[in-house]
């Protein structure tokens, strides 16, 4: 059972500036998250409030759901989290994508990667992440994420070079 989370962060400013520190500890700390985006719909969804693991026991894998830092340009964090899936891995890095968009995001280095999510909350129901099924739904998901991902980049370079009689 997971432990007692910490009380729940609000500011997404303030967030990396916590989050790193709580990483840096290295003790195993769980924070918890509330979710004001529906890039994650249907399985995770605005409101939501989500446990995040900061110290990784084992390494990441594709499906995971992870809080990365986002990037105002290449290499340059902006400060603001993504809770977004794992679906694969580039030589720039690990490849996300939130379940209810198209694109894939930019890779991002192993050192951008916060925590992986191992619970969500709604209202009076709890996912544990860890638990069977779902780590095998969540690699899955992964895997069909990123040929979705493939899918929708190739799309849209066709979409440019057809055009319409």
């Amino acid at each position: 059972p997971p432990a007692t989370p910490q009380p729940l962060i609000d500011d997404r400013k303030r967030f990396r500036q916590i989050a790193t520190g709580l990483i840096a500890q290295s003790d195993g700390t769980e924070i918890q998250l509330r979710v004001t985006s529906t890039s994650m719909m249907p399985m995770i969804r605005s409101g939501d409030t989500i446990l995040v693991e900061t110290h990784q026991e084992k390494p990441f894998q594709r499906g995971d759901i992870v809080v990365r830092l986002e990037e105002s340009q290449p290499g340059a964090p902006s400060g603001d989290w993504v809770v977004h899936r794992l679906v694969g891995k580039s030589e720039q890095g690990w490849l996300t994508k939130g379940d209810h968009l198209h694109a894939l995001d930019r890779p991002v280095v192993p050192d951008m990667l916060l925590g992986r999510v191992i619970q969500i909350n709604r209202q009076n129901r709890s996912i544990h992440l860890q638990q069977f099924p779902w780590p095998w739904v969540n690699r899955y998901l992964g895997l069909y994420h990123y040929w979705l991902g493939i899918l929708f980049y190739h799309l849209r370079r066709l979409r440019g070079r057809v055009k319409s009689t």
